[in-house]
This record gives C-alpha cells, structure tokens and sequence, in this order.
C-alpha cells in the first residue's frame, strides 16, 4: 500500500488502492465458507462410512476435507489467498464432476452445480471467474452432446443436461455482469477517493508551505472574497484569522490608492487574467502604516476559466526606511564635499589664471589634472545628491515657458570639447515648428546632458552621433542615436538601475557613474513621461524619451535638482 508521511506530525498515512476493501472482504468469505464447508464434511464423512457409501465418494469428501483443513491451517497466516481459492475452486469443480458424472447426487443432484457460478464469482474477479464457469458448462454441454444418440449418463436424461447448461449459461452471464458492475462502480469510487485523497494531501503540503512562508499569502474568490490566510497573513496585518477569512481581500488593511491603479489592477487580473505587481501602503490593526509589494496571480481551470486568486504582499517597510537612511547619509554627505570641492576649484582657476604669480608649463599641467579631477568630483557629487532628492520625493519639478530648441542648443555646445576631441560627426535635427511650452528647464537640460554624453563617450573616435527632437498631437520625443559600442542584450533589464555599467563599456571608458540613466527616468516618470531604448551590440543605440505633448507636469517639492 502506497504510503505518504505526514511533514507536520511524522505520521504514515495508507493511500487508497483499488481492490484493497473488495480483496479483503472475498478473504473473509473464502476463508468462513472453507470453515462452513469443514464443518459440513466433519459431519458428511462418517455418516457415509456408516452408510456404506461407495469408495470414489469417500476419497473425494476426504481430498474435500483435507483441502478445507489446510487453507483454513495455513489461510489466517497468508494475506494473499488466490492461489488457495483456486486449490478449492478445481476441488469444488473435480467434485461436481465426479457427482455429474457417476449421478452420486440422483436424479435432481445436478441442479446442485447451480451454486458453482455464484461460488466462482463470489471468490474471483469477473475475468476469472468467466473462465471456470465457462469450463463447467462447457464440460454440461460436452456430456449433453455425447447423450444425444444414446444416454452417456445413467442418472440424467438429455433434457435434464440441456437445461442444466441453459441456466448455466444463464447465471454465469447474469453474475459476471452484476460483477463487471459492482467492479466498474468500486474502481470509479476508489478513483474518486484516490483523487480527494491526493487533493487533501496536496492542499495539505500547500498549507505546512505558506504557513510557513514569511510573505502574507491569501486565496480568493474571484469576486476576491478570501477563502485562505496564512499565518504570517495575521502576523503582519494584526488581524486574526477568523477577522480576514470570508471577507474583501484588503478590506481591512489597505489604504485607499489612486482609482487609477485599482483600475489597472482589476483589468489585468480578471479580464487580461495576468500577474499584477505593485506597490501599496497599508495600514495595521493597531494604526501603524507600512509598504507593502503585492503580487496577485489568476488561478484558472483546464478551461482558462477563473476560478482564484492567489495574492502575496511582502512588508517592504524595513527596506524602505534603509534606503531613506542611504538617500539621508548620500544627501549629507554629498551637501558635505561641495564645499571642499568648490574651494579646490576655485583656487586651481585662480593659480591657472596666474592670480597668484607666474607658473611654467610643467605646473600648468598638473594644475590641469587637478582641475579636472575635481570637475569629475563635483559631477559626482550633484549626481549623487539628485538621486538623494529623487529617493527622498523632495525634488521639486517647476515648469515654465520654454523653447527646447534652445536647451538644446546649450547642451551640444557644452559637449563641443568632447565631440572635437574624438572627432565625432554631430547631426542635430531640431523641429523648429515646436512651440513655447511648459517645461523645466534645468531637468530638460539634465536630460539632454545625460543622453548626449553617454552617446559621445560611448562612441569610438569619428563615429555619429544624432539628436531628434519632434511634437505631435500625443507626445514631445527626445531621440539621441549613435554608432556607438552598443548594449548587450542581457543587460537590457538594467540599464536604468543605480550605479549600473556594461561590461563592455567599463573597460574601455573607465569614467562614469552609472547615474545618469537612473536620473533621466525618474525625472521623465515624475513629469508624465517615459523612456526606452533599442540597441545593438557592436552598431549602437538609440534613447528615445517622451513627454506629454503639453509639457511637464508640476510637482512641488523643497530643492531642484542640479545639472
């Protein structure tokens, strides 16, 4: 018998096996019908001897009683008895034989046989038991044909022999359908049972699994009506179990969100029946507020029909209050090194411009290397305080009435330097049909800056580099391409994480921070926009940053971000 241990108690637990009930209630009736029959011939035996019966009648009870003596001596020890059943079943056959033949029985004994069916089908499967039925009546039928010219048989006519035959025949069809029956209808419920055991057991696994999770996890309905919590579901919420169960997933500790984002949420999960994932904040029993990343899948049928949700939050509070203690420390520490770093500055352009006295070549270079070691210093340290106040939510976006084709005309003459020094052939396809429109000035230049210097600094010397600027009804695109050294496609999912460089670019342009993109695409998400990129390793890529048509949205905040 199958068995499956218990994880949670270390107990076995029998899986049910078709046959295991019907085997042994055949057992039980085999072996108290070998005692009945035991008994039957303990008595039959000596009454013969008395009677003078004839000797082929007495070896036969005697082989009968013996045959019953041994399965019942050796039956209670055996669990499988089939090879037994079928001693006794060719013993019960042989004495029908006998008695037929030598008419032992008298003239009525041979409707005796009658019971030899019902034994069969009683003690073996229908397939077996067919076959010694079978072999019985077809042994009548032999005798029957053999008295048809004259009668074989001293006790029975041919009448008697045909008839025994019919019914027979009869009682065999009728007890081998009656057990086909009762087979198909135990092994359809044997499988129905072995299913629900297997479901039990596996839902079973399933909730030692998730009450044992550290992320809450509910199951719902689809109207999303929870039908399951797990342990740490009460552990992070505050709420018991009874309090979750039965009713709106949420319900009690999530805080209103934006109608947009349940509208989101709902047509991804029951109409496009796909996995939603977000960010939420919540509220526990007792008032305290924390984050929350969500995940709910739909659970469908064979047939794609809905039939669950599963959702899973996980408590991002402690992750959130590190990385507001990081963007806190990068903000301090950042606000810390300008001021070194503006008084290094300012003296090496002082010493540089010889207001200090006359210096040779030689110092002049140094100087040089000096003052563009710091240029690189004070790079990093805006870029590293415009991540602080972007972390922080504290970057404030103030549109005005701009021309972009004047930002943009600043940004490529600051790059001027560069694009000579590697000889880079510049094209700069500005709509000048873009009228005035409400936009940030400093952060369209931070944008323009960012895309325009990766693109430079990650082309080789004499490639091309291309701005586009356009406006539609819908959007106002940005697109910086060039022949660059391209992105590698495993690095794609990356490209906009902090302090995150390919590997093909880092050799060979060791300087950079791995911010800028990161910038780019917080600034465009808090204005209303978005970016993306197609690239090819080895041919180059192409950024392409979009904003609404009507410009940037407001977003009041304490400090600007510094290009």
């Amino acid at each position: 018998m199958a068995r499956l241990k218990n994880q949670a108690g270390g107990k076995s637990v029998s899986a049910p096996q078709p046959g295991d009930a019907l085997t042994l209630l055949r057992r039980r009736i085999f072996l108290y019908g070998c005692a009945l029959g035991l008994i039957a011939m303990v008595v039959a035996a000596p009454v013969q001897l008395l009677h003078g019966a004839n000797t082929v009648l007495i070896i036969q009870d005697l082989v009968v009683l013996g045959s019953f003596a041994l399965v019942l001596l050796f039956g209670y020890r055996t669990q499988n008895l089939t090879w037994p059943m079928r001693w006794i079943a060719l013993i019960i056959f042989g004495s029908f034989v006998i008695n037929v033949i030598t008419g032992t029985y008298g003239g009525v004994g041979i409707y005796w046989t009658f019971l030899f069916p019902m034994a069969m089908f009683t003690f073996f499967t229908s397939r077996e038991a067919l076959v010694w039925s079978a072999s019985f009546i077809l042994f009548i039928l032999s005798v029957t044909a053999l008295s048809i010219s004259e009668p074989f048989l001293v006790s029975y006519n041919v009448t008697q022999l045909w008839t025994t035959g019919a019914i027979l025949t009869i009682l065999t069809i009728i007890n081998f359908l009656r057990q086909r029956f009762t087979e198909q209808g135990r092994d359809a419920l044997l499988k129905a049972q072995r299913e629900t055991f297997e479901q039990q057991e596996e839902l079973r696994k399933f909730k030692l699994a998730t009450d044992s999770a550290y992320d809450h996890i509910v199951i719902t309905d689809p109207d999303g009506i929870v039908l399951y919590a797990n342990a740490a579901a009460s552990r992070i919420t505050g709420f018991s179990h009874n309090e979750i169960i039965g009713t709106k997933a949420g319900k009690k500790w999530s805080l209103p969100m934006p109608r947009k984002f349940y509208e989101t949420l709902w047509r991804t999960i029951k109409t496009k029946k796909q996995i939603f994932t977000g960010e939420l904040k919540n509220r526990r029993k007792n008032g305290e507020v924390y984050y929350a990343l969500v995940s709910i899948s739909p659970i469908l049928d064979e047939h794609g029909n809905l039939r669950f949700f599963l959702g899973i939050e996980r408590d991002t509070s402690r992750e959130k209050q590190i990385d507001l203690a990081k963007s806190e420390f990068v903000s301090l520490a950042s606000h810390q090194l300008r001021t070194p770093l503006s008084a290094i500055n300012w003296y090496t352009e002082m010493l540089l411009n010889g207001d200090a006295g006359k210096i040779t070549a030689e110092q002049k270079e140094y100087l040089n290397e000096v003052y563009h070691g710091s240029q690189r210093m004070v790079a990093l340290v805006n870029a590293l305080l415009n991540v602080s106040r972007i972390d922080l939510g504290t970057f404030a976006i103030e549109p005005q009435p701009t021309r972009i084709q004047e930002i943009a005309t600043i940004a490529l003459k600051e790059l001027e330097p560069q694009i000579r020094q590697k000889r880079i052939r510049m094209i700069s396809t500005v709509a000048k049909d873009i009228p005035t429109l409400p936009l940030d000035p400093k952060l369209i230049l931070i944008i323009l800056q960012n895309l325009l210097s990766n693109a430079v600094k990650y082309t080789p010397s004499k490639g091309t580099v291309t701005l586009r600027i356009s406006r539609d009804a819908k959007c106002l695109t940005i697109e910086v391409q060039d022949t660059g050294y391209g992105i590698a496609k495993q690095d794609h999912s990356r490209m906009f994480q902090k302090l995150f460089r390919a590997d093909n670019v880092r050799e060979r342009v060791p300087d950079g921070t791995g911010l800028g993109l990161y910038i780019v695409k917080s600034i465009l998400e808090q204005s209303g926009g978005k970016i993306s990129f197609t690239s090819e390793l080895g041919k180059g890529t192409i950024f392409r940053a979009i904003l609404p048509a009507t410009g940037m949205k407001l977003k009041s905040g304490t400090k600007g971000l510094t290009s």
